[in-house]
């Protein structure tokens, strides 16, 4: 898969699941994020160069309405070496927003990368020992977002 097709393969391989978009929980989310890392690869992405990464997480953050909501992420990141500007680096991010926020400041803000998807089983249990996981893990999000942007 090339990177600025990411967005539409996740969507696919999420509908080829079974699962729908707007009726994912977090975990269920995780854990098809996580699927999609080991089994599709991203070409010119190479893990020696930390071309292909995970990235998992969370914290309550200003929505664009205005108001705000406990985001609850995972991006995958692509970096293409030897390319420059706006095709070098790349992400897609499978966020679930939580209201409302207030119910969530407790949870402190915080991240952790994989780097390869022979760290996914480690990286899968910090995720389920969070309490950002255990908070919303089987909890019905406001939305629901699949995204992929240059930066």
């Amino acid at each position: 898969m090339k990177p600025k097709d990411s967005k539409q393969e996740l969507t696919k391989f999420v509908k080829k699941s079974g699962a729908k978009l707007p009726a994912l929980t977090p975990a269920e989310g995780i854990e098809l994020m996580l699927d999609f890392y080991q089994k599709v690869r991203a070409k010119g992405c190479p893990f020696d160069a930390d071309g292909d990464m995970l990235l998992y997480q969370w914290g309550v953050y200003d929505d664009f309405d205005g108001g705000q909501s406990l985001h609850f992420d995972i991006t995958r990141q692509f970096i293409q070496p030897g390319r420059d500007g706006d095709d070098a680096m790349s992400q897609l991010s499978l966020t679930f927003f939580f209201r409302p926020a207030a119910k969530y400041r407790k949870l402190k803000d915080g991240n952790k990368w994989c780097s390869a998807p022979g760290e996914l089983e480690k990286f899968r249990r910090f995720i389920q020992r969070t309490p950002a996981y255990k908070t919303v893990a089987e909890l019905a999000a406001s939305n629901v977002k699949i995204q992929y942007s240059q930066i």
